[in-house]
């Protein structure tokens, strides 16, 4: 995908979220819900949904780049990945 818009690659992510982790199918997650704090995603989890952005998205994500304020919630990811592609774009 190669769209910059966030609202897109935050549909996405919530479809890839509520399609691969299972109490993401039974409640509803908002863009800045904490993903790890309330349970949605545990740390093998945050390595799936890492995997999935460098799949989707054509995006290298560093070690140094999986922190809280880049992948904690949808909005943080969705912002992170945005920002990687605007970058890729210069």
């Amino acid at each position: 995908m190669e769209t910059t818009d966030e609202s897109i690659i935050l549909d996405t992510l919530h479809r890839f979220i509520h399609e691969n982790f299972s109490l993401a199918k039974h409640i509803s997650i908002t863009s800045s819900q904490p993903l790890l704090e309330s349970g949605v995603i545990d740390s093998l989890g945050l390595l799936t949904i890492v995997t999935f952005v460098e799949a989707e998205f054509s995006l290298v994500v560093t070690d140094l780049d999986v922190t809280e304020k880049n992948f904690g919630s949808l909005g943080a990811i969705a912002a992170y990945v945005a920002n990687g592609l605007a970058e890729k774009r210069r």
